[in-house]
């Protein structure tokens, strides 16, 4: 199991309140979150230092706590509703970028120097190990498949 004592020093600074679930998936090469009525934070088995893993549950309670994940669900029927339109799926395509990137930048709102390294460290880490999924939101910034 994840280390729960960074997930509660996180949920604290962030005074977020519900905790979502938080698992670790050997099937997964990229920290996510899914679900809409019960959310959950899915973490590869992969070894994360204590300062990785706290900006990566920084990351993803930031979707949580903006419920980015409702927002990746219009996209989606947007763009099985156009499927013929491949202007809809550049847009999907794009909003989910848009969404990664200002997700990133609420992270480093305020922060110094050393916090944006390590964060930045912690993306390109998850970027070198993988794919995407669709209903779902993922520190690898939009790497892979949207």
């Amino acid at each position: 199991m994840v280390h729960s004592d960074i997930l509660c020093d996180v949920l604290s600074d962030m005074k977020i309140k519900s905790i979502p679930q938080l698992l670790e998936c050997s099937k997964i090469a990229s920290p996510m979150m899914i679900g809409f009525l019960k959310p959950m934070i899915l973490i590869p088995n992969t070894d994360y230092s204590d300062n990785e893993l706290s900006v990566i549950l920084r990351h993803e309670l930031t979707h949580y706590k903006r419920g980015d994940i409702w927002y990746k669900l219009l996209l989606v029927i947007a763009n099985s509703i156009h499927w013929f339109n491949p202007l809809v799926y550049l847009m999907a395509r794009q909003a989910n970028r848009d969404l990664e990137y200002s997700c990133d930048d609420s992270v480093v709102k305020n922060s110094d120097i050393n916090f944006r390294k390590g964060y930045s460290t912690a993306i390109l880490k998850a970027m070198k190990q993988g794919e995407t999924t669709t209903l779902s939101t993922y520190l690898n910034g939009g790497n892979g498949n949207e």
